[in-house]
């Protein structure tokens, strides 16, 4: 969070860790074949978000030799399921996991399966 000094000068914190590379884009629904499950890598890199829609973390994942990040939020199913599957450390959220497209309420999602 940036903060305001006695003089009105905005103090910036310091980029994080990404060395000037380009940022991953988002998984989308759009980037998943239809109806079939694919792999979705999981880097085991994981960073705090929090937005409209809660809070979550997003982790580095490759998809089809393309880098995503992928957006997950606590209180959503698919937080549920990666939980269960490689623990409450964060960093041992390494390894594959299958996804697909999935619909919830009308909307499509991405789907860990």
């Amino acid at each position: 969070m940036a903060l305001a000094n006695e003089n009105n000068k905005i103090n910036l914190p310091h980029p994080d860790g990404t060395g000037g590379e380009d940022l991953a884009p988002f998984l989308r629904v759009k980037d998943l074949p239809v109806g079939e499950r694919v792999s979705l890598q999981l880097l085991g890199h994981a960073r705090f978000s929090k937005s409209q829609f809660g809070e979550g973390i997003i982790l580095d994942a490759i998809l089809c030799d393309k880098k995503f990040a992928f957006d997950v939020k606590f209180k959503s199913r698919n937080y549920i399921k990666l939980f269960r599957k490689f623990g409450d450390d964060a960093a041992n959220w390494t390894g594959s996991v299958e996804v697909e497209i999935g619909n919830h309420l009308g909307n499509d999602y991405v789907k860990v399966v």
